[in-house]
């Protein structure tokens, strides 16, 4: 797939004379936490191109990704990378696209514990939504109804994606799909992926329901049932209720809870409860260049507390960022970051 990447990033580079659309992010930033400082620096590139003839759409985008951090623990260490964060094609027609390449594959109604973090490692703190893409096929089609479809083909890693408990075979074929539906109460989506495991196999499926009434509420759920695998369970189970709401106080609060089960067990209708977790997130725009979000949550059979926020401030093409984040098991951290953007 690395053949792959180079080949779209080819591909855009040479049709830049009919349009190319760069976007780039140079950021500074510093991590101060109990046992950690760092200071580092990051350069976020993204460049795409898109044909359109007749009814029949070409896209194209590749984005690379590249940091220097130094850090102060017990002695001064320096560490610089650079990887491809995009690699992807697409052709498309009205309603109907096909994807092929390193892209974001996510889905699911919950914000903070989510059991459909199968491919993604979003954090809702993090403003530019940064996470890793998985080498992957995609058809996705919609329909005039708001329905849609998605049918994908993933090439294994042996590192973990999104809330796996472990990796899967190196580039062996994983594949899945959702089917999402608009219902009489609201938008049904049900979910599914297969993959191969270094000593068997995994299936997960998994349902999501999102209503908007007076209020938002959302359910969402995944179980997975793991063949001839000694390290995992034979069925894990995760299950997260939540809901929004946007209160008339200052300029708008919004206030969203969600409330999060697991389950195992050898028995698919005996499972034991291993942990309850609840998690609250507060967001408020101070006005048209600030704003704050604040994130807390709470795992009852640990007792583990944790509590994040972060303040932004948003120019044309500046943005400034400070946030913290503590928690009982690891300590507290401070986090600056200055960004420009064009």
């Amino acid at each position: 797939m690395k053949q792959l990447s180079v080949l779209i990033l080819s591909l855009i580079l040479t049709s830049s004379l009919f349009g190319l659309d760069s976007r780039n992010r140079f950021s500074v930033y510093s991590d101060l936490s109990k046992d950690n400082q760092a200071l580092g620096g990051l350069w976020a590139m993204e460049i795409s191109q898109g044909w359109d003839w007749q009814a029949l759409s070409i896209q194209g985008e590749y984005s690379l990704y590249s940091r220097y951090q130094s850090t102060w623990e017990d002695k001064h260490q320096a560490d610089m990378s650079a990887e491809s964060y995009r690699a992807w094609i697409s052709l498309g027609i009205p309603q109907t696209e096909f994807r092929i390449g390193l892209q974001r594959l996510n889905f699911g109604s919950a914000q903070i514990l989510r059991p459909l973090q199968w491919f993604d490692t979003l954090d809702p703190l993090d403003s530019h939504q940064y996470t890793s893409g998985v080498q992957a096929a995609l058809f996705r089609h919609h329909w005039l109804n708001n329905a849609n479809l998605w049918i994908w083909g993933i090439l294994g890693d042996e590192s973990a994606k999104g809330n796996e408990l472990v990796g899967g075979v190196e580039d062996r074929l994983e594949y899945g799909g959702r089917l999402q539906y608009p219902i009489g109460i609201g938008e049904l989506g049900l979910s599914y992926h297969q993959r191969e495991l270094a000593m068997g196999r995994e299936h997960r499926g998994g349902i999501d329901l999102r209503m908007d009434y007076a209020i938002g509420i959302w359910f969402e759920t995944s179980v997975s049932q793991n063949i001839d695998q000694a390290i995992l369970p034979e069925y894990y189970l995760s299950a997260s209720m939540g809901a929004d709401y946007n209160f008339g106080i200052g300029n708008g609060l919004a206030i969203m809870a969600e409330q999060m089960q697991i389950a195992s067990g050898t028995d698919a209708g005996d499972m034991n409860m291993e942990t309850g977790i609840s998690a609250v997130m507060l967001s408020y725009p101070i006005n048209l260049l600030d704003s704050i979000k604040a994130v807390g949550s709470y795992d009852y059979k640990s007792s583990e507390s944790s509590l994040g926020a972060v303040w932004e401030r948003m120019y044309d093409y500046i943005s400034l960022e400070l946030s913290a984040k503590t928690s009982s098991s690891n300590g507290s951290s401070l986090h600056g970051m200055i960004s420009a953007h064009f």
